[in-house]
C-alpha cells in the first residue's frame, strides 16, 4: 500500500524534524540521505512523474514546507506476506532538522518518490490541536558494552534528538503523532549515559484510539557504529467506519501499525531515524528528524 510520507530528522529536537542552524546552507548543503541500496537520488520531480504509471500526489495542503529540496526514489522490498514495504532513513547532523514528503508513487514499479529538504520555521509550528496525548520515559537496562576502536580520553559532548512520524488524512487533517526522543553523550569511540522518551498524540475527537504501546531503550551496534536507540511500537484504531482491519498483511483504512518508529543516536553525535510502519490505504504520512 501506498500513503503520502513526510519526514524529518533532528539533533536535540523536540517536534521530529531535522532543524538546521542558521546559514549553515551557505556553507555547504547538508547530507540529508546516506548510501542505502534501495533508495537513488533523481534529478527532478518531474523525471520521476514523467515514467509509465507514476502518479503524482497533490501536496498543496501537507503541513510541511521544503526548501531546498533534493529528491530520492525508494524502491519497494517485497515481504513474505506478499507486500512492499519501503524503508527509508536520513540522517541529521548536529543542530539540523530535515522534513521529508511523498510526492509520488508508481504502484507498477513498486516505487515511491520522496522530497527531502529543510523545512520552514513556520511550517514546524503546524502541529495538530485537540484530541488526546500520553508521554514515557525510559533508559537502557544495562551500561553500553560496545567501544569502537580504543578507548581514549576524548571529551564528550552532550546531544539529543528525535524521530516523528505523522498521519494525515487526504484532506489533510492530522490523525495521530508518534515521536521517539534520545538524548545521550558521545565522544567520537562511544556512547553513554543514554535515556529515550516517546511522546504520542491521537485525533480522539474523530474516534481514535490508541492501545499495545511499549517503548524500548538499549545500545546497540550497527555496522560497527555504537548507537543509542529509542524505538516505539504501538497501534492506533478508530472504530467509527466499520472497516478497521489489524494486520499489516490486509488492507484496511482506519488503523495505524507502528510496528517500529526509532531515533538513533550515533558515537559521533548525528542522529538517524528509521521507520517499519503499517497503515490505511486512504492515509497520508510524513516525519521528521531532528538533530540537537
Amino acid at each position: 500500500m501506498h500513503t503520502r510520507m513526510v519526514s524529518a530528522v533532528t539533533a536535540a529536537a523536540m517536534l521530529g524534524f531535522l532543524a538546521i542552524s542558521p546559514g549553515a546552507l551557505a556553507a555547504s548543503a547538508p547530507v540529508y540521505v546516506g548510501i542505502q541500496s534501495n533508495v537513488q537520488a533523481v534529478a527532478s520531480e518531474s523525471s520521476y512523474l514523467g515514467e509509465s504509471g507514476a502518479i503524482a500526489i497533490d501536496n498543496q495542503n501537507v503541513p510541511l514546507q521544503l526548501t531546498n529540496p533534493e529528491y530520492y526514489v525508494v524502491n519497494g522490498v517485497l515481504q513474505s506476506n506478499g507486500q512492499y514495504s519501503y524503508p527509508f532513513a536520513t540522517e541529521a547532523p548536529p543542530g539540523e532538522t530535515i522534513a521529508s514528503i511523498e510526492v509520488g508513487i508508481n504502484p507498477q514499479s513498486h516505487t515511491q518518490l520522496l522530497e527531502v529538504g529543510v523545512p520552514t520555521t513556520a511550517s514546524l509550528a503546524n502541529l495538530p490541536q485537540g484530541g488526546s496525548q500520553n508521554s514515557t520515559t525510559g533508559a537502557p537496562s544495562g551500561t553500553n558494552g560496545v567501544t569502537n576502536g580504543t578507548a581514549t580520553t576524548a571529551s564528550t559532548a552532550s546531544t539529543s534528538g528525535y524521530h516523528e512520524v505523522v498521519w494525515h488524512d487526504p484532506l489533510q487533517l492530522s490523525l495521530a503523532i508518534v515521536k521517539d526522543t534520545v538524548n545521550f553523550d558521545y565522544n567520537g569511540n562511544s556512547v553513554s549515559n543514554l535515556t529515550g522518551s516517546r511522546y504520542s498524540w491521537w485525533y480522539s475527537n474523530d474516534g481514535w484510539f490508541t492501545y499495545n504501546t511499549t517503548l524500548n531503550v538499549y545500545y546497540q551496534d550497527l555496522g560497527g557504529s555504537q548507537v543509542g536507540s529509542a524505538a516505539t511500537s504501538e497501534m492506533f484504531q478508530n472504530n467509527a467506519f466499520g472497516n478497521y482491519v489489524p494486520t499489516c498483511s490486509v488492507k484496511g483504512d482506519t488503523y495505524i501499525h507502528v510496528v517500529n518508529n526509532e531515533a538513533d543516536g550515533y558515537q559521533y553525535g548525528t542522529v538517524n531515524g528509521e521507520k517499519y510502519l503499517c497503515f490505511g490505504r486512504m492515509l497520508r504520512i510524513s516525519w521528521v528528524l531532528h538533530d540537537d
